[in-house]
């Protein structure tokens, strides 16, 4: 179905859609199966090739962010940080938005495989920020839950706690029962690492209970 939707974009002349398209069969593709790399490789090169050419930066977005994406897959770092940084500040040009938050997001994950632990901390709290401005609490939450485990391994343990304490009030905002039990967890973790005995303790068993 997709390899069709492609057939029938590349008979259209809207360079959006054949974008839109290219991006719908590459999402398709496993990076790791050694009979897709060749077809990935095309679909990667002839997006680079196309994207300037779009008057739309919410299409330059998308696709620099799926190529971001697909660089991340194969682990080329370098390559992701550089679609991601484009991305970035194609959605910037726009109002506080999802597709910010995402890439500032996706940045932060390349800073953090990278090892820069400061660089992706702030990244992380900043894409947090973002989601909460947007009302994307669950996105949020899962955000907050991701930084806090990250501070506690670099024995921050004080912000671990303030940033899981966020995601719990973002995980209850967005009634995301899900995301709520990452979030208690971090934020018993955070808490026993800061001595919090009773209430990490409170914390456990409230995500133990929504958990069964």
């Amino acid at each position: 179905a997709a390899e069709q939707s492609l057939d029938l974009a590349r008979q259209g002349d809207s360079t959006a859609m054949l974008l839109g398209a290219l991006c719908l069969v590459l999402s398709t593709l496993d990076p790791d199966a050694p009979d897709h790399r060749g077809r990935r490789a095309e679909l990667l090169a002839e997006l680079e090739q196309l994207t300037p050419d779009v008057e739309e930066e919410s299409v330059k977005v998308v696709v620099w962010c799926q190529l971001g994406i697909a660089a991340l897959g194969a682990k080329d770092l370098v390559a992701a940080r550089r679609w991601y940084v484009l991305g970035r500040d194609a959605a910037a040009k726009d109002v506080i938005n999802y597709n910010l938050g995402s890439l500032h997001f996706n940045i932060a994950e390349v800073d953090e495989l990278e090892g820069d632990i400061d660089a992706a901390a702030a990244g992380y709290a900043l894409a947090a920020q973002i989601f909460r401005q947007v009302g994307a609490q669950q996105v949020e939450a899962f955000t907050c839950t991701h930084l806090s485990g990250l501070l506690l391994g670099a024995a921050r343990a004080q912000e671990a706690l303030e940033v899981a304490s966020d995601g719990v009030l973002a995980a209850r905002r967005a009634r995301s029962e899900g995301a709520l039990v990452a979030a208690l967890e971090a934020l018993a973790a955070a808490s026993e690492a800061m001595g919090d005995a009773p209430r990490a303790a409170a914390a456990a068993a409230e995500a133990a209970q929504l958990a069964a």
